[in-house]
């Protein structure tokens, strides 16, 4: 949140790999939601996000869902193609090896599929990233307060990767967080000065969450050492 804006009250939403949000007054973590881990929560993650389009690809070889590019998509991702063949039971020959593939991956590793939802081609993937902007939605409505007014924050690679979803996020809260800007973060270190500043007594206004901005993107510049 720190890394976003200078306003002592406000909201923050993380969704990278897992998913959380929070409500900020007084620069204090006042509410948190979700953010409970792979198993129980993360709704929108890009854990969720990547389950889902695994789920829904191989939904769509075995005919329990509709066909979907997501089925090749993922295969692709895997190395694999869909060839025609099929087993013994009438299913596409290459679920087996795909299969076995995903299920030797760590749980976490799932969310490298997540990607694949953001295709615009795609009904069945256009809809889990509507589900995945709603379950966000949710989250901040779940730490919302009428009376914090605050820019959101929003950070992490799926976020701060598809501005699309962004957009779907904004428009879906619109009625249930009082929000007065949105701010996609993908760097920290801004917000580690601040708190670092606030910590030992300074006061961190808007002139000078400029400066410290501009000073660490001029350390960044090429050739800087």
């Amino acid at each position: 949140y720190c890394a976003g804006t200078p306003a002592l009250d406000g909201y923050a939403l993380v969704a990278g790999t897992g998913a959380t949000g929070a409500r900020i007054e007084g620069g204090e973590v006042a509410a948190v939601a979700d953010g409970l881990g792979w198993l129980v929560g993360d709704v929108g993650s890009g854990f969720w996000i990547g389950h889902q389009v695994v789920r829904a690809a191989f939904a769509g070889l075995d005919g329990r869902g509709p066909r979907t590019a997501l089925s090749e998509r993922v295969l692709a991702d895997l190395g694999l193609a869909e060839d025609g063949r099929r087993d013994e039971f009438g299913r596409p020959w290459v679920m087996a090896p795909a299969l076995r593939q995903v299920y030797a991956l760590r749980p976490v590793e799932v969310s490298r599929f997540a990607h694949l939802a953001f295709a615009d081609d795609d009904p069945v993937a256009q809809g889990i990233v509507a589900a995945a902007a709603s379950g966000l939605a949710a989250t901040l409505a779940t730490v919302a307060d009428a009376r914090v007014r605050g820019p959101l924050v929003l950070a992490g690679g799926v976020v701060s990767r598809h501005p699309r979803l962004v957009q779907t996020i904004a428009a879906t809260c619109a009625d249930t967080l009082p929000a007065t800007d949105y701010l996609t973060q993908s760097d920290g270190t801004t917000g580690a000065a601040v708190l670092a500043l606030r910590e030992a007594g300074d006061t961190v206004d808007a002139h000078v969450f400029d400066v410290i901005t501009a000073t660490l993107t001029s350390l960044r510049a090429p050739g800087t050492v």
